[in-house]
């Protein structure tokens, strides 16, 4: 349903919001790669097929790349 006012146009984000955004997102990645880091350790216990482990691994690989362009875009 349409309240019938205009929020205008969308405006770009400065960059002390692209900043704010940029280090939640690296939060975010280091709890990923944490919870996979754990995941990966049952694995190994569980001595689980190492399909799943190298699935396990590679996700963990993309989170780490994730994390890395996040730090780039916060340097200073």
């Amino acid at each position: 349903m349409d309240s019938g006012r205009s929020t205008g146009p969308a405006r770009s984000p400065d960059r002390s919001t692209i900043l704010v955004e940029a280090e939640l997102a690296r939060a975010i990645e280091r709890l990923e790669i944490t919870k996979v880091e754990t995941l990966l350790e049952l694995a190994d216990r569980m001595e689980l097929p190492n399909e799943v482990v190298e699935q396990l691994e590679t996700a963990k690989t993309e989170m780490e790349t994730g994390l890395d362009r996040a730090q780039e875009l916060t340097a200073i």
